[in-house]
């Protein structure tokens, strides 16, 4: 009898030890779980739009109160008489380039400089006034990140209606900058050049803004002057570049004040001959999809 219950209890015991292990088991199976994993696609295609325009918008505008932090904000404008958009349309555009205008002076026959008046213009939909420095702006996108180059070149020299040229006529350029609401990584802005008129023999141009390859998708801004940026009107008489300054009438008396920019200036010689009416000029500006190495 004694080996029976013996028996019974190894086998008790065994069973016992059977189902605590096989508990056991099922825990750590439950704590590892099972994981499985799968991908799938998201997918978007850009195409160039051949067709696109960009509308003219502000540099960052400086708050005067806090000039150390430009608004990051690049505000469509609607620009005053005689600047204008310039309607281009497709992939890589000049949107707009401010006019050089350089006002009515007074005969001299000293050697004189005269600064163009600023960029002035309207935050659409609004009465806020912008002065900007004379500035350039132009996007890129083609997609393609090839780099471009933008240059200027003086294609007619500053001549009367009569083809009297004014000899010697120059404009100088200084404090230029690149500023953007995209990355300007890559991007080189020439800061200090000189405008002379081509001839017959000689194309003069100017390499003014450059992207390097690989760089250059968005929209960028070459300014000349006041680092860059643009300020609202109620900034008081000077800001950097930007100058409050008397305007000559056709009579040669003042009749009034505007913003001036002094980072750009038509430099006119004593000995060249002036007649007593106005003079223009031609400046051609080119973009091509081309960094400045290739271009």
């Amino acid at each position: 009898m004694e080996r029976g219950y013996d028996m019974k209890k190894m086998m008790s015991t065994l069973l016992l030890s059977t189902l605590v292990l096989g508990s056991l088991n099922t825990a750590v199976f439950a704590e590892e779980g099972i994981t499985t994993n799968e991908t799938s696609e998201g997918k978007v295609h850009f195409v160039v739009d051949d067709e696109a325009t960009n509308p003219p918008v502000s540099p960052p505008i400086v708050d005067p109160t806090d000039p150390e932090n430009p608004d990051p904000t690049t505000p469509e404008i609607t620009p005053d008489e005689p600047d204008k958009e310039t309607g281009q349309t497709g992939p890589l555009t000049i949107d707009f380039v401010s006019t050089l205008n350089f006002g009515i002076q007074k005969i001299s026959n000293s050697d004189e400089t005269y600064p163009a008046f600023a960029s002035k213009s309207t935050i659409t939909g609004s009465d806020v006034k912008v002065i900007n420095p004379n500035y350039v702006q132009i996007t890129d996108n083609t997609g393609s990140l090839a780099g471009w180059t933008l240059k200027v070149e003086q294609t007619q020299a500053f001549k009367d209606e009569a083809e009297h040229e004014l000899e010697g006529a120059k404009i100088n350029v200084s404090n230029g900058a690149v500023n953007s609401a995209s990355d300007t990584t890559g991007i080189e802005a020439k800061e200090a050049f000189a405008i002379e008129p081509s001839t017959e023999e000689k194309a003069i141009s100017v390499e003014v803004m450059t992207a390097s390859e690989g760089h250059g998708a968005g929209q960028f801004f070459y300014l000349a002057g006041n680092g860059g940026t643009a300020v609202t009107e109620e900034l008081g008489e000077t800001r950097g570049t930007l100058v409050k300054a008397d305007v000559l009438g056709e009579d040669g008396q003042v009749s009034g004040q505007d913003w001036f920019n002094t980072a750009v200036q038509l430099e006119v010689p004593g000995a060249s001959v002036k007649k007593s009416t106005a003079y223009t000029a031609e400046l051609t500006w080119t973009l091509t999809n081309q960094p400045a190495n290739e271009a």
